[in-house]
């Protein structure tokens, strides 16, 4: 795991989006949410920094300080269109590149 310091030094042209101030994010209320703690390197990240969008490629979701369950009611969504995606069991190819249905 990369700390904020080291994601920074990976990325430097990130810490252009840096909040000026610790952003304060109720981790406790998430965490009774989604029935599960975040991991800590995200948390460190998450008051560091809003949502982030990196070349258009990768997007990392961020809680916004006091919509933390609108935030945690997003990612449920999209775990539960996940799991529909997925593909079963007695569906995959040992050794092969699984595909989602279409």
């Amino acid at each position: 795991m990369l700390g904020v310091e080291e994601l920074e030094g990976v990325l430097p042209s990130m810490t252009h989006w840096r909040a000026p101030a610790r952003r304060s994010v109720d981790w406790a209320a998430l965490g009774a949410d989604l029935g599960t703690a975040l991991p800590s390197d995200y948390r460190s990240l998450a008051e560091a920094y809003p949502p982030l969008v990196i070349d258009d490629f990768l997007t990392v979701s961020i809680p916004r300080p006091g919509a933390e369950a609108a935030w945690a009611s997003g990612v449920r969504y999209s775990s539960e269109i996940l799991q529909d995606r997925r593909v079963p069991a007695h569906h995959r190819c040992a050794g092969h590149a699984q595909r989602l249905p279409e």
